[in-house]
């Protein structure tokens, strides 16, 4: 009557099952109470005997399970709910405290790569300069043997068996490098021969003559593949001005020609000549190559430093003859930071480079890291792994007419004799002779950076790949030589 309602439930005993006194009745208020109030206990306990003792939790799950001990579900409820938040709690707490170590452990190795970053303007940026470059040096201590005895694990060999004799390594240090995230040791990199299998590109292998094979002139173009600050600009000069031949670069594409709807010969303000071309981009090959480049015969050599496109400008029937002038790697780092902090017209010129030192800039962003390896195999921005200075060494071995910085008189010979280049006059000569032994084109004077110092250590480290690329072409270097000797192939 009322609110109350009245539910009779009768419990038959197992014993005696039809004993009118084992039935119990359960009275229960229509609310929203958890509450269940036990008017008979019959077989069903009362509170009093689930009690709270040592092994209260084991038993009260125990009776929960056997649908006993109603009043103790809530307890046991709640109590994993607070336990299960505990744990919660306690790994976020860890989570958070393991990653704040590792971002302040991070943070203090790399505070000095970042100081060249956000760089003081104004009035006391050569003050801010002086006094970091002070701070610099004096962080500095021990840093040699941070880098030349760093420990990890290997996590990289394609073939574990295949230890090739490593007797050549007189310049190769015994520390382990790092290339992105994946940590290498030299044991698995022969700077002299390839420790993996490695196929060319097919626009590479097909439309680029071997080296090996004789020079066709009609069927050939010469195809230099331009390293900064590797004698480019004086193999352009001494072509354009001393030789006469007429060259597809970005010069053609100044003064507003760049739009030119077809082929045409310009000049330069010195008198050379140049396609109405820009093969220093991706972009101007792709437009070279759909106005017709090498099939107009306008270019007698063509020039860039992004070499798997340009080989694309090339075909079966009119092949590229490729060639290049290879530098020290860290000579050519030092040459390329001293000269893009002053050399306001290039595209790369950074001015701020002026007020940072040398060690900041091998451990800033801006330093190059394996330049030649990354455009040989066009892997520009992911990490490098040994496979790709295999595949860059292949590219040399087969299809490159190596040329030294260090020997230009003797790598330029070699180039006249392939291609039958000669000066044609007395001031021809003389135009050659000053290119390459008084005036080097574009040369900047800047301090050198002695093996063994701090500086040369960071460089290194940042051009390892390169370093093992160049002692490999200082081999191909020598080959060659027969080729171009008397009874060679390459003799025209």
């Amino acid at each position: 009557s009322g609110n109350r309602k009245y539910y009779y439930i009768f419990v038959i005993d197992e014993v005696s099952t039809h004993n009118p006194s084992n039935s119990s009745v359960m009275e229960a208020d229509d609310d929203d109470d958890d509450d269940i109030d036990l008017i008979d206990g019959g077989n069903i306990p009362e509170d009093d005997e689930c009690p709270i003792t040592f092994d209260w939790f084991f038993t009260a799950i125990n009776h929960l399970f056997r649908g006993r001990c109603y009043r103790q579900k809530k307890t046991v409820r709640r109590l994993s709910f607070f336990l299960g938040f505990v744990c919660l709690a306690a790994s976020v707490f860890l989570t958070r405290s393991v990653a704040m170590t590792l971002t302040s452990n991070l943070n203090h190795g790399m505070s000095t790569a970042t100081n060249d970053v956000n760089l003081v303007q104004g009035p006391k940026r050569n003050a801010y300069a002086d006094a970091t470059r002070q701070s610099l040096l004096s962080n500095n201590v021990g840093i040699n043997d941070n880098l030349h005895h760093e420990k990890k694990e290997r996590l990289f060999r394609h073939n574990k068996d295949d230890k090739t004799a490593n007797t050549k390594r007189n310049n190769i240090h015994g520390s382990q490098f790092r290339f992105g995230a994946s940590y290498y040791s030299p044991d698995d990199i022969d700077p002299y021969h390839n420790t993996h299998k490695v196929r060319l590109p097919k626009a590479i292998d097909q439309n680029l003559a071997n080296v090996n094979d004789p020079y066709v002139e009609d069927a050939e173009i010469p195809y230099f593949f331009h390293i900064p600050r590797s004698a480019g600009s004086t193999v352009k000069d001494i072509l354009g001005s001393c030789i006469h031949l007429t060259t597809a670069s970005d010069v053609g594409s100044r003064n507003g020609h760049e739009r030119d709807p077809s082929l045409k010969i310009v000049q330069s303000d010195d008198g050379s000549n140049f396609v109405n071309v820009d093969t220093s981009t991706p972009e101007g090959i792709h437009m070279a190559k759909r106005l017709g480049l090498v099939e107009s015969g306008l270019a007698d050599m063509i020039t860039t430093q992004y070499f798997h496109v340009g080989a694309t400008l090339f075909s079966k029937t009119k092949k590229g003859r490729m060639f290049t002038f290879i530098r020290h790697p860290i000579e050519r780092a030092v040459s390329l930071f001293y000269y893009l902090a002053i050399a306001h017209w290039e595209p790369t010129y950074d001015p701020d480079l002026a007020y940072i030192s040398i060690e900041m800039y091998a451990r800033s962003k801006r330093i190059e890291h394996n330049w030649m390896v990354r455009f040989l195999t066009n892997e520009l921005e992911r990490d490098l792994t040994p496979r790709h200075l295999d595949l860059a060494k292949e590219v040399l071995r087969q299809k490159c007419i190596i040329g030294l910085v260090d020997e230009k008189n003797e790598s330029w010979l070699r180039l006249m004799r392939l291609f039958g280049w000669e000066a044609h006059s007395d001031d021809g000569n003389e135009c050659l002779d000053r290119h390459l032994n008084f005036v080097w084109s574009n040369k900047h004077n800047h301090p050198v950076i002695e093996e063994g110092t701090l500086a040369w250590q960071l460089l290194y480290k940042q051009n390892e790949l390169d370093m093992m690329l160049y002692e490999y072409a200082h081999l191909l270097f020598q080959e060659q030589a027969a080729l171009f000797g008397e009874g060679g192939s390459l003799v025209t």
